[in-house]
């Protein structure tokens, strides 16, 4: 028989049910990816079923690890992170209180961050980095999505907008966005559009050529601008400094290969971001960005005492880049500082760079630049505190295996 926890039992023929267990350790992690990529496009009682199965699989996993009396190992990036995450959750509701915020408008907030727990436990239940693995297979099926919108779009606009409106999506931005020269392009937005960011560079990573080209062009129909621009420095620096190359070749050709991958990677963000500067720039997004700046400056002068535990989470202000009160802004590292303060900000930072060097040593220097590729897209978009980046960071540092992402 099979253990669900990863144990094996020696009277049955081991390749077999490792690869059984492995195939059901990757669809529950599928389960959970689909719920945050496509957010509300997955009917609500769709969304319900998978919620129970995924919670199932969990219950039942531990239920048979403690009969096997099976030890749960947390490395050091699990006991830091969950429990800096419970020491922030209770100083921040308690910072809301003070504040005169109502707990049931600042817990949607933190719940965000109380999610590290459920997701630690999905994540040590899945030996040989099934969620991982999950990841990327449904990243790929979720471009595939955001090209196939994208398609329907150029080849016929209302049967575009009519999959959208059976989609029923209440979250993101999809549509028409025009050009300098006036011209429509397709606008694919989902809430967890930026997780392709990761996903190409752990693609290639693994050399994972079909994925990283179909994310990639996802990425250019939603469309992101920074994601595109992330991916392309990044990957330079994955081939160029990546541990993962091809064994056996000679070093002459490897120091001619770095050589001509430097040159690229000198003259192709130059080219890239001409093409990005003719490419939908009719809606000045950089504009809007420096105007919540000044909005977060304006409200910290008002009240400097903020500064240091930030105005609480739940909490709005009025910002010229909205025009109107709002409780989140694209820039995540601003938004983070308005609601959590410098306090908060530094702990969230310790967290992800802490998260970012135990992936280093554990994992390699192409994992810890795909983190860090994520964490460079939250400065132009509200990404840093959501669900998703929750799940990646903790599918980084939970996994007990040790074999690579």
């Amino acid at each position: 028989m099979c253990l669900v926890g990863g144990n094996v039992n020696r009277s049955a023929p081991k390749a077999v049910c490792v690869s059984r267990l492995f195939r059901i350790e990757v669809l529950v992690g599928g389960m959970a990816w689909a719920l945050i990529y496509f957010d509300t496009a997955i009917p609500s009682s769709l969304r319900i079923l998978l919620l129970v199965l995924i919670v199932t699989y969990v219950v039942t996993n531990l239920f048979v690890m403690f009969c096997a009396r099976q030890s749960v190992r947390f490395n050091r990036s699990a006991v830091v992170v969950v429990g800096g995450a419970l020491v922030f959750v209770v100083a921040q509701q308690i910072n809301s209180s003070v504040r005169g915020i109502d707990f049931f408008a600042s817990m949607p907030y933190l719940l965000i961050v109380v999610a590290i727990f459920p997701f630690s436990i999905l994540a040590i239940t899945m030996p040989d980095d099934a969620l991982m693995v999950s990841f990327r297979m449904v990243s790929t099926l979720f471009s595939i999505a955001v090209i196939s919108l994208g398609a329907a779009f150029y080849v016929n606009v209302d049967l575009f907008f009519d999959v959208l409106s059976r989609l029923d999506i209440d979250r993101g931005f999809f549509g028409a966005k025009k050009s300098v020269e006036g011209e429509d392009f397709a606008n694919v937005y989902f809430p967890a559009t930026l997780l392709l960011v990761p996903h190409c560079l752990y693609s290639l990573r693994h050399r994972s050529w079909i994925g990283f080209v179909l994310g990639i062009l996802a990425l250019f129909i939603a469309p992101s601008r920074f994601g595109v621009a992330v991916v392309a420095i990044f990957s330079i620096a994955i081939l160029l400094f990546g541990s993962s190359g091809s064994p056996g070749v000679a070093s002459a050709i490897q120091l001619g290969k770095k050589i001509f991958l430097l040159t690229i990677g000198l003259v192709f963000p130059i080219i890239l971001l001409y093409f990005l500067s003719e490419f939908n720039l009719s809606d000045d997004g950089w504009s809007v960005r420096i105007a919540h700046l000044h909005a977060v400056v304006r409200e910290f002068d008002a009240n400097a005492g903020a500064i240091f535990f930030g105005f609480g989470a739940g909490s709005t202000f009025y910002t010229e880049g909205f025009g109107m009160f709002a409780d989140n802004i694209e820039i995540s590292q601003l938004e983070i500082i308005r609601k959590y303060g410098i306090v908060g900000f530094l702990f969230l930072t310790f967290v992800m760079v802490f998260v970012i060097a135990d992936a280093v040593k554990r994992r390699g220097i192409e994992s810890a630049l795909a983190l860090g590729g994520y964490y460079i897209c939250a400065l132009s978009n509200p990404v840093l505190l959501t669900l998703g980046s929750v799940l990646l960071c903790v599918s980084s540092f939970c996994s007990r295996s040790r074999k690579g992402m």
